[in-house]
């Protein structure tokens, strides 16, 4: 009988412990894959030193195009994207969003792809930069209001303007910021976004909607 009791310890452990590599091998991938599309910005202004993230959504002949939240943005700051100073902004008059224009190259990067929708209860993840390193969460749509959307995850501070992503690694909106003490991240929703693109012509360059 001991012997039995010792064997399914040991069955039930070696389950535990391979669902939590599978499930860190999962996120891993994921984050791989949404690095692909995802900028750290730097900014240089009289408030000093700012820090925020973005999602590169164009990139044709050497000119980039950079979605992230207005509120990182100021147009009398010197602004970086992944090392490379930013050309020109472009900010939404009604919404916590912008664009970045950037010359050059990115190396490794590619344009994310935006979703049709967010549905709640699928898994959503942020990606941002709060520091030099790139910060992943992941959690679930848990409100819906007319201006934003609201995750229950958690958002590092300098992760603001990053990229919100579903699964297939498309894009389904962008971080205004999150509450630390609730755990909730507040991201501006997928129809915002269109309108913005829309009002700067740049949303039917690269999409079939």
């Amino acid at each position: 009988m001991k012997k039995y009791w010792i064997a399914l310890l040991i069955t039930i452990l070696m389950v535990f412990f391979s669902y939590i590599f599978s499930y860190g091998q999962e996120n891993e991938d994921i984050l791989k894959e949404m690095t692909k599309s995802s900028v750290s910005i730097f900014s240089l202004g009289s408030e000093g030193l700012g820090r925020c993230s973005g999602v590169l959504i164009d990139s044709k002949y050497g000119l980039n195009t950079i979605l992230t939240a207005k509120h990182c943005i100021d147009t009398y700051e010197e602004t970086y994207v992944d090392g490379k100073q930013v050309n020109l902004v472009m900010a939404s008059k009604n919404d916590d969003l912008a664009i970045l224009l950037v010359n050059g190259n990115f190396t490794n990067k590619q344009p994310a792809k935006i979703a049709k929708a967010l549905n709640y209860e699928e898994p959503i993840y942020i990606v941002g930069y709060p520091d030099k390193n790139i910060y992943l969460d992941v959690g679930t749509l848990y409100l819906r209001t007319n201006d934003w959307e609201f995750l229950n995850l958690y958002a590092k501070p300098g992760c603001s303007g990053g990229g919100v992503f579903n699964s297939k690694n498309e894009l389904v909106g962008i971080l205004w910021g999150g509450l630390s003490m609730e755990d909730t991240a507040i991201i501006e929703p997928l129809s915002d976004i269109k309108q913005f693109l829309k009002e700067i012509k740049l949303y039917t360059k690269w999409m079939n909607l």
